[in-house]
């Protein structure tokens, strides 16, 4: 599957499915192929591309995950209050408030 989202990034760079290529890897790499470092570059590059895009918020959530996982708190901190600056639904506000208070900040 990765496979296709490369083929993407390939074929139309900084286009529309370009970018929701890139959220794709980014979670698959994380969630299924437990890549977090490769993950975290992909987050960090769709937030590039389009910092306010339609899957801004799935990037911060994701970035701030993929920092998680590195052992990365100062990231995984700075990720969070971003994803909540970014304006996220009422249970990833209270999730990622949580998840704050459990680093200290």
């Amino acid at each position: 599957l990765d496979a296709v989202y490369q083929e993407v990034l390939r074929r139309a760079p900084g286009g529309d499915a370009a970018y929701v290529a890139t959220v794709a890897s980014a979670e698959l790499r994380l969630e299924h192929l437990r890549d977090a470092r490769a993950a975290v570059a992909l987050y960090r590059q769709a937030l590039r591309q389009r910092p306010t895009g339609s899957l801004a918020l799935e990037a911060h959530r994701g970035l701030a995950e993929g920092l998680r996982a590195l052992g990365d708190r100062d990231g995984e901190r700075a990720a969070l209050r971003a994803l909540l600056d970014a304006g996220p639904d009422p249970d990833t506000r209270a999730a990622a408030q949580a998840r704050l208070r459990a680093l200290g900040g």
